[in-house]
C-alpha cells in the first residue's frame, strides 16, 4: 500500500524512494517500474486469498485516491498508452536493463521485454478480474492482450531468438544483424513466461540463449559484449566487456531463465543453472581468490568470460536475485506455486531424484508435501488421501486444518 502512494495518476511510478533517509524520490520515468506492482498484488492475493485487497483505497503521489485495482489498471494503461513506431512500449529512461535507455535518448526507442512483462500482467489482471466479477475489465484486458501479442509476433522474432527492442532510429536491438549484443537473455526467458509465439519459438529462443550465452558460471546477459573501452562514445562506455550490463552473468536475469526452462520441461538444465549460481557452489568452482565474495549471499552479477576477472562476484547482498531465486527455486523447481484459489503443485525434479519432502505453511495450515516419482503418466495430487483435480489444492480443502499431508506423484 505504501508503494502505491508513489505512483502517479497517469499510472507510472517513481524509480526509487528513500523513506528512512528523507530524500526526494527519483522521478525519472522508466517503462517497467509501475508494472511490477501487478506482480506484487498478485503474489499477495495468491498467498493470502484476500481479494478484498483490490478494493482498498490509497492515494496517488500527485493527489487524489483510488482503489488498488484502479492503481493496477492505471499502470497497464500507462504502458499501453506509451507505444512507439512498431507498436511496442517506449523504453523511456530505461526498462529493467538500466543501460537500454542509451538506445532511446531521443525518446523513440522501444522495448520488447516490457511488452512481454505487460502480457504477463494482462494475464494476471484478467484472472483477478474474472475472480471478482469485473466482466467489462475482462473484455478490455483481453483486447489489449490480443493486440500486443499480435504486434510482438509480427516484429520481435529474429529467426532464432526474440529481439530485445528497437533504437531511436527504428533499428533492432538484439538481432543477428546487430554488430554487438546480437542476443539478449531476458527477451528469451520472458517470451516463455508470457507464452509469446509458438512453443517451438519459445524453445528455440531458450536454446539459442544457451548456445550463445552459457558459461561455466551461468548465462551471460548479452553476446557479444560492446567494446566499451577505449571508445567512450559506445552505448555501454563505463562497463568493460563482460562486466555489468555489458556481458556479465547477471544472476537476477538467470532466475527468469531457470523459471522458463522449468515451464518448458527442460528440468535438468534448469537445475544445472540453479546449482551453478548457488553462491557456495560458485565460490567452490571458481575459488575464493577469483570469486571474492561470501558463500551465503547472492551476488548481483558475476564477471563474464570476456573479462579478465571472469568468475568474480560483483555486488553481493544488494540484489533482486535473492527474492527471485526464492521464487524460481520454490515455485518453479519444487513447484509449490500459490494462486488466489489455492496452491498449485507442479514439481520439476531432476531425473536422478526419486522424490523429496517439502514443508510449507499455506493459509494457516502446515503442509507436509511428499513428492515421489511413480508409475504415472501425469502429475497426481491428493490431500489427506483425497485426490484433487488440476494439481490445485484449493483453499477450501484446508479450512479448519492445522496440518495436512499432500501426496504428489510425478512421472
Amino acid at each position: 500500500m505504501r508503494l502505491l502512494t508513489y505512483q502517479y495518476r497517469d499510472g507510472h511510478a517513481v524509480h526509487a524512494y528513500f523513506p528512512e533517509d528523507k530524500q526526494a524520490p527519483w522521478t525519472s520515468v522508466h517503462s517497467d517500474d509501475h508494472l511490477w506492482l501487478v506482480n506484487l498484488v498478485w503474489a499477495l492475493v495468491s498467498e493470502t486469498g484476500d481479494l478484498s485487497l483490490l478494493d482498498r483505497k490509497t492515494v496517488w503521489l500527485d493527489g487524489g485516491e483510488a482503489t488498488v485495482w484502479d492503481h493496477l489498471k492505471a499502470a497497464l494503461g500507462f504502458t499501453m498508452g506509451q507505444l512507439g513506431a512498431h507498436g511496442l512500449p517506449l523504453t523511456l529512461k530505461s526498462d529493467w536493463n538500466d543501460c537500454l535507455g542509451k538506445f532511446a535518448r531521443a525518446g523513440k526507442g522501444e522495448t520488447v521485454m516490457v511488452a512481454q512483462q505487460a502480457l504477463v500482467d494482462l494475464d494476471l489482471m484478467t484472472k483477478l478480474a474474472e475472480l471478482t466479477g469485473r466482466k467489462a475489465d475482462v473484455a478490455e484486458l483481453a483486447l489489449a492482450d490480443s493486440q500486443l501479442r499480435k504486434t510482438l509476433e509480427g516484429c520481435a522474432w529474429d529467426g532464432q531468438w526474440w529481439k530485445r527492442g528497437f533504437d531511436d532510429n527504428g533499428d533492432p536491438i538484439g538481432s543477428s544483424a546487430s554488430p554487438q549484443a546480437q542476443i539478449w537473455l531476458n527477451s528469451q526467458s520472458w517470451a516463455v513466461l508470457c507464452g509469446l509465439g509458438s512453443a517451438g519459438q519459445q524453445r528455440q529462443g531458450m536454446d539459442s540463449a544457451y548456445r550463445r550465452l552459457d558459461t561455466a558460471r551461468g548465462l551471460k546477459k548479452i553476446d557479444p559484449s560492446f567494446p566499451s573501452y577505449p571508445d567512450t562514445l559506445d552505448v555501454f562506455a563505463g562497463y568493460s566487456p563482460g562486466a555489468g550490463e555489458n556481458g556479465a552473468i547477471f544472476c537476477h536475469a538467470n532466475t527468469w531463465a531457470i523459471m522458463a526452462d522449468a515451464l518448458l520441461g527442460n528440468t535438468d538444465r534448469a537445475w544445472q543453472l540453479f546449482l551453478k549460481l548457488v553462491p557456495h557452489n560458485a565460490l567452490t568452482e571458481a575459488g575464493l581468490d577469483v570469486y571474492q565474495a561470501e558463500p551465503y549471499a547472492w551476488a548481483s552479477s558475476i564477471l563474464g568470460p570476456e573479462n579478465p576477472g571472469f568468475g568474480r562476484a560483483v555486488v553481493p547482498h544488494v540484489t533482486g536475485t535473492a527474492a527471485w531465486m526464492d521464487i524460481a527455486a520454490t515455485q518453479y523447481l519444487l513447484g509449490l506455486r500459490p494462486e488466489p484459489e489455492g496452491l498449485r503443485l507442479d514439481p520439476r525434479l531432476p531425473k536422478t531424484w526419486k522424490g523429496c519432502t517439502v514443508r510449507r505453511r499455506f493459509r494457516g495450515t502446515d503442509l507436509d508435501v511428499r513428492i515421489t516419482r511413480g508409475k504415472v503418466t501425469a502429475v497426481t495430487v491428493s490431500v489427506d488421501g483425497v485426490a484433487v483435480a488440476d494439481q490445485l489444492v484449493r483453499a477450501d480443502l484446508l479450512f479448519g486444518k492445522t496440518h495436512a499431508v499432500v501426496e504428489v506423484q510425478i512421472p
